[in-house]
């Protein structure tokens, strides 16, 4: 049976919970929306929350439609938006209302139309009646007279103390390449929290770390994962190797900060005509693992994801 009901939520106001009594999720409904809580019932919350909203932008463009304190804040959790990050609406204020509605499949949260793209955000949650898993369908809907060309984005914002996993591709022609790896200008590849091997790579969250850390790769696995204390969280994808991704075909997207990990994925770009719709789904699991140390070989790996079979 899946319990859906309207909450106050710490200082998030009125939230969604969404709980099939094994997982339970949180989705804002005074902004954004953001799901900011996820984790097995009665077990620690895997989402960074930033509570003190210190993590913000403010982008000109924005600002002279929006208004001057049109800031865009993260709030923590995972949320929905427009890439690449060139664009204004990659950074667009969501900070107004969401109108949610339920029906049999889910629940349905629907943002205001962007004043400056005209592009209508949603999400729906589709939670199954047993199981740790659930389906998160991100759509776009062009409702401006403007072909827009855009890829959907999303990003998972995790609390700090664990690590990130992510598979290498593992092509069947010798010698053709089969990935590629993406760097921003603060990426320090000597950086201790990264590790890569022939068959994964991770990235450790450490509170410690004075600068931050970013990598992106054409994951054509499909699938990005966080390890925290025994809880494993998963995003999984599909990856199209035709199409053409943002920031040099960088479908996922680890990105690594002093209190916060955080776990991105990214549609291809497409071409949205007039009152057209496009979609991007993520299917998320939970896990339990008793291997709690990361892998540092690739037979250490093989046990680990053994141990999520």
């Amino acid at each position: 049976m899946i319990d859906v009901k309207e909450i106050s939520y710490e200082h998030y106001g009125s939230c969604i919970s969404i709980s099939n009594r094994i997982i339970e999720l949180i989705v804002t409904v005074e902004k954004g929306p953001r799901i900011v809580h996820l984790g097995f019932v009665g077990e620690e919350n895997m989402l960074f929350q930033d509570k003190a909203q210190t993590h913000f932008f403010l982008n000109n463009e924005i600002s002279q439609i929006c208004g001057q304190t049109a800031y865009h804040y993260l709030y923590g959790g995972h949320r929905f938006y427009l890439s690449p990050s060139h664009l204004p609406e990659a950074r667009y204020p969501d900070n107004d209302a969401v109108v949610y509605s339920i029906d049999d499949d889910g629940v349905l949260f629907q943002a205001p139309t962007q004043k400056t793209s005209g592009i209508q955000l949603s999400c729906k949650i589709m939670l199954s009646e047993t199981g740790a898993d659930f389906m998160v369908v991100h759509t776009a809907e062009n409702h401006s007279s403007d072909t827009q060309h855009v890829a959907l984005c999303t990003s998972t914002m995790v609390n700090p103390g664990g690590f990130a996993l992510l598979p290498q591709n593992q092509g069947n022609e010798f010698f053709v390449a089969d990935r590629v790896y993406v760097y921003w200008p603060f990426t320090r590849l000597h950086d201790q929290r990264f590790f890569m091997d022939s068959d994964f790579m991770t990235v450790q969250q450490d509170v410690s770390a004075e600068y931050p850390f970013k990598i992106g790769y054409n994951n054509m696995q499909g699938w990005i994962a966080y390890v925290k204390d025994g809880t494993v969280l998963s995003k999984r994808y599909v990856h199209d190797p035709k199409a053409v991704y943002p920031d040099n075909d960088a479908s996922s997207q680890i990105y690594c900060a002093k209190d916060f990990l955080e776990l991105t994925v990214q549609s291809p770009l497409y071409r949205i005509e007039p009152e057209d719709t496009v979609k991007h789904v993520e299917n998320f699991s939970l896990f339990h693992t008793t291997i709690t140390e990361k892998p540092n070989n690739n037979e250490a790996y093989q046990r680990f994801l053994d141990t999520l079979a």
